[in-house]
């Protein structure tokens, strides 16, 4: 039952002593603030990136739909039942080859689009308002290319380009497209209007083409039905695949999964190496005051009312660097956003969630409990009678039956619950399982090496 007189006493005690000794416990609020600013900083930008993601699914996609039909374009009789539904774009994909006189050829992703693309958004180029020269009427057709086709061939805007024999000309570098393509952000990237495809030939691509349609519904905000019309006209063929906009970005997903996932175990990582110097730290602290709390202990006070007191100074601490490293972390979108690729063309924004902090403290606490237990109950081992001695012999961590069962426990809380929030769950089970197993092991070893 909570004793508030308790409560007050403890609280008393606690901030005389944490004013004290604060500059003994600055390694504890330093290693402890690092560690949790990077779980802060991980979970922060994770969120702001689903929640773009999440927001922009359409532009994404480039429509309210996809329908790849791969090798084959869909028949003209199909595609006027998409008009009736609402905009459609087309698009042909395919690998080819990239040239510049007296340079080596390059591989290129190659996108030949028509004159309604992007349906949403924009293509972003360089200089700007560069996109509509290719689908301008020319004698010599115009090709947008990337910044890594600039690098490696070494050409610019007004130079020309072969692409399967015929010239084009560099009308600018595309920076950003509304329609992820997977080449865009990690590779080779051009794009074509479809007039050129057409006028000159390029179709001998061959089974390497990729058609792609995406539909712009008139009714944008009611997209249940004519996704079901849509699914019901391709219904004749059954390699004809449709893309909804929360299944666009494949491969941004999977980099932005892997990426959290690396941040993750990072994040974990600090928080248990934090841990370890905690647990550290505080034993020596309570080496430290050894006199103190002799002291303390032989005019009343019983040991668990001093492990309470540092209890409490720590979580005191904890409070502290849990709110600013929380609140550094929710800025951290804006930085990322100047360590993103400019092609991928998001921007991402800090938000605020008390659910997010809290799950940040959650966590934290969690840790603190794990390596403080050991260290603190350690305090019942200094007796108050060791005031009548001239020396005091150093405390070692205390692993009791007790104190390793309630480890146990809260290892498997923390484990359970940080994997719980993790997409590769099992590879973070073996992550943990392989940490306190190596810990236990070097503390094993450690132990027969002090007991020769």
């Amino acid at each position: 039952m909570f004793d508030i007189q308790q409560f007050k006493l403890i609280n008393k005690y606690a901030l005389r002593d944490f004013s004290r000794s604060y500059k003994k416990l600055w390694v504890i609020t330093s290693t402890l603030f690092v560690s949790l600013l990077l779980l802060s900083l991980t979970f922060s930008v994770k969120e702001a990136l689903n929640t773009e993601i999440a927001s922009n699914a359409k532009e994404l996609l480039g429509g309210d739909i996809q329908i790849d039909s791969d090798i084959e374009p869909l028949p003209p009789k199909v595609i006027d039942q998409f008009n009736a539904l609402g905009k459609v774009s087309a698009a042909i994909e395919f690998a080819t080859m990239l040239s510049k006189e007296g340079e080596s050829p390059v591989f290129t992703e190659l996108r030949a689009v028509d004159n309604n693309y992007p349906l949403y958004g924009e293509i972003e180029t360089i200089p700007e308002e560069m996109a509509n020269i290719i689908f301008s009427s020319s004698l010599k057709p115009h090709v947008l290319i990337n910044e890594s086709i600039q690098n490696l061939l070494n050409v610019g805007p007004g130079d020309d380009v072969t692409i399967m024999g015929q010239k084009f000309e560099v009308a600018g570098l595309v920076s950003s497209v509304p329609d992820l393509a997977e080449s865009a952000v990690f590779g080779e990237f051009a794009i074509i209007s479809m007039d050129s495809y057409e006028q000159f030939g390029l179709s001998s691509g061959g089974s390497f083409l990729d058609h792609k349609y995406r539909i712009k519904f008139n009714n944008s905000s009611q997209t249940q039905e004519p996704e079901t019309i849509v699914n019901s006209i391709i219904a004749y063929d059954d390699t004809i695949k449709t893309r909804l906009p929360g299944q666009s970005g494949r491969r941004l997903s999977s980099v932005i999964d892997n990426f959290s996932n690396f941040l993750n175990l990072v994040s974990v990582s600090a928080m248990v190496i934090a841990g370890i110097g905690i647990s550290n730290t505080l034993l020596s602290f309570v080496n430290q005051n050894n006199t103190s709390i002799a002291v303390k202990k032989s005019i009343g006070f019983p040991s668990s009312f001093i492990q309470t007191m540092y209890f409490y100074e720590i979580i005191l601490i904890l409070l502290s660097t849990s709110i600013v490293a929380y609140l550094l972390g929710v800025f951290s979108p804006l930085l990322a956003n100047e360590l993103l690729p400019k092609s991928l063309g998001i921007d991402l924004q800090p938000t605020f969630s008390l659910v997010g902090y809290l799950n940040i403290l959650f966590i934290g606490l969690l840790v603190v409990l794990i390596f403080s237990i050991p260290s603190l109950y350690s305090i019942s081992e200094i007796k108050a009678a060791s005031l009548f001695r001239n020396s005091f012999n150093p405390v070692s961590l205390n692993f009791s039956v007790k104190n390793i069962l309630l480890l146990g426990v809260l290892v498997i809380i923390l484990t359970t619950y940080f994997v719980n929030q993790t997409d590769q769950k099992l590879y973070t089970v073996f992550y943990f399982v392989a940490f306190f197993t190596t810990m236990l092991i070097f503390y094993g070893v450690s132990k027969l090496l002090i007991a020769q």
